[in-house]
Order: C-alpha cells, then sequence, then structure tokens
C-alpha cells in the first residue's frame, strides 16, 4: 500500500464510510409485509384488496445495496470540486438516520434531493458544524410541495405574501381566508395538482408546517418596505390570483381585501437550507 493510499480523509474513504452504512441498517421486513397476508387468507376480498393496494408500496422501497450504490454516486457528484482534505467522515447521527430515510423517501425526488445534500454537507468540514442531526427529522416531515416552498422562501430570505380577507363593516371584524400566499407559491401548489381554493390552502398548509418545523416565521403584523419588496406587492395584488377576489360584487355588510404580510426565513431555517439546498 503507498503512502498516498493510507492518507487520511482521502474521498474515497469518507464516501465508503458513507455508503456502507446502507448495509448496516437493516430494512424492517415485517414493517414492509402486508398485514393481510395471512389474515387475507380468511378475510376473504378484503384481504385480498389490501395485498393488492400495498403491492406497489413494496416496489418502491429502496433496497440496501440500491441506497449503497445511489448515496456514493449522488454524493460524490455533490463533493466535485471539495479539496480531498475538507471531506471527513459523516456524523453517524446524520448517515445513519439519512441512508434509513432513503429507503423510504427515495422515489421523492425533491426530498432525496434534500437528503443526498445533507449527507454531502455533514461530510465537508466548513459545512459540518452548521449540519445538525435534527435537520433528518425536518426532511422527512416535509412533502413535495413543502420542500419546494421552503426552497422559494429561503432564496427570497424576506418573502411578500397576502392574505385573503372576508371584512364584515358593521363591527369591523375581519376573519381569514387563505393566509401567506402570493403567485409564486400558488403557482407551485397549481403545478402540484391542487385546484381552486385548494391551491391557496396547501400552500397555507405548507407554510404552516414549515412553521412548525421552525424553518420560517410567518409574521402577519409586517410588511416589507424596500421598494423592490412594495412592487412585488403591487404585481401581486393584480395579478389573476388576487384580483378575482377584489372584483367580486361587494355585498352590504361585507367585503373582500387584501392584507399585505411577510414571510421571514429563521435562523434554523437558514442553516437547514445552506445544508439540504444545492447552490
Amino acid at each position: 500500500m503507498s503512502a498516498d493510499e493510507e492518507k487520511p480523509g482521502k474521498v474515497s474513504d469518507a464516501l465508503n464510510a458513507a455508503a456502507n452504512l446502507a448495509k448496516a441498517v437493516p430494512i424492517y421486513d415485517d414493517a414492509l409485509k402486508p398485514i393481510a397476508t395471512e389474515t387475507g387468507k380468511a378475510l376473504g376480498t378484503v384481504g385480498k384488496v389490501v395485498n393488492v393496494a400495498l403491492a406497489p408500496v413494496r416496489g418502491l422501497v429502496w433496497s440496501a445495496e440500491f441506497v449503497e450504490k445511489w448515496v456514493e454516486q449522488s454524493v460524490s457528484q455533490k463533493l466535485e470540486g471539495v479539496p480531498e482534505e475538507e471531506i471527513r467522515t459523516p456524523d453517524l447521527a446524520i448517515a445513519g438516520p439519512t441512508i434509513e430515510a432513503l429507503k423510504f423517501y427515495g422515489q421523492n425526488p425533491e426530498l432525496s434531493e434534500m437528503f443526498a445534500n445533507l449527507l454531502a454537507s455533514s461530510m465537508q468540514t466548513a459545512k459540518a458544524k452548521i449540519t445538525h442531526p435534527s435537520f433528518v427529522e425536518k426532511v422527512k416531515a416535509m412533502s413535495s410541495l413543502d420542500a419546494q416552498v421552503f426552497a422559494y422562501l429561503a432564496n427570497e430570505k424576506a418573502a411578500s405574501t397576502i392574505t385573503v380577507q372576508d371584512v364584515y363593516k358593521d363591527n369591523g371584524g375581519r376573519s381569514d381566508l387563505y393566509q401567506f400566499c402570493n403567485p409564486d407559491l400558488l403557482l407551485l401548489a397549481h403545478q402540484a395538482g391542487f385546484r381552486g381554493k385548494d391551491v391557496y390552502l396547501a400552500v397555507q398548509a405548507s407554510i404552516e408546517t414549515l412553521s412548525g418545523l421552525g424553518l420560517v416565521h410567518p409574521r402577519a403584523d409586517a410588511t416589507l418596505t424596500s421598494p423592490e419588496k412594495v412592487k412585488d406587492y403591487n404585481s401581486f395584488e393584480e395579478s389573476d390570483w388576487f384580483k378575482a377576489f377584489t372584483e367580486l360584487p361587494k355585498k352590504e355588510s361585507r367585503a373582500i381585501e387584501l392584507k399585505r404580510n411577510c414571510i421571514l426565513t429563521t435562523e434554523v431555517g437558514n442553516r437547514f437550507a445552506e445544508s439540504v439546498l444545492a447552490k
């Protein structure tokens, strides 16, 4: 063995250490086998239906061998250009749960990309210090839409948003119909297959999820004042997504109004974005 091959911290050593974890993390076969396999014999039609319904799920779970190959290839690509001396063996508290999660989330392109970036970040000396083990669970708690919404908000840092409110003229009371939306976010939900009012509700649900994860901070009591953000508000209100509300026939007792607000990315959100989003 040459002296160079014995050098610690080589790219191949770190990658192998990460990839080999896949072999050590077992697939829980019992959880993947249809519960109705045996009981279905007695339950007849119901058992057969359950078996058929679960069959595609079994085919979507990645094997340990597939995860190992995928990790080595994907993470290698993400670490291209990083000096060898800056690459380290990943923290097992991050690498282990990440590799386990890939078996069940690997078929989701947005989330698998986040996991690959997270693992690559944990292997870089410069990023490892801000890559927290809790980030694995945060990715697991997201849907594809949540991941896309977060990527948008993290890029904006402070995003202009609008809440559609129902205003009662007799007492001045207000109720929120749809919170913290803008055309860019609504388009993401529309592309994800939501239609009608569900587009607005899907965005609101994603923001609530991200807020619950501590990644963003919706501010109903604040608006952004920079010329660029004010321009955003103006264009948002004139878009078809919101103009339709203001053009609704006004009632004697009620009216629809648009309230400007914003969403800020938290410090945890900034660190999470640095760890899981590709540059």
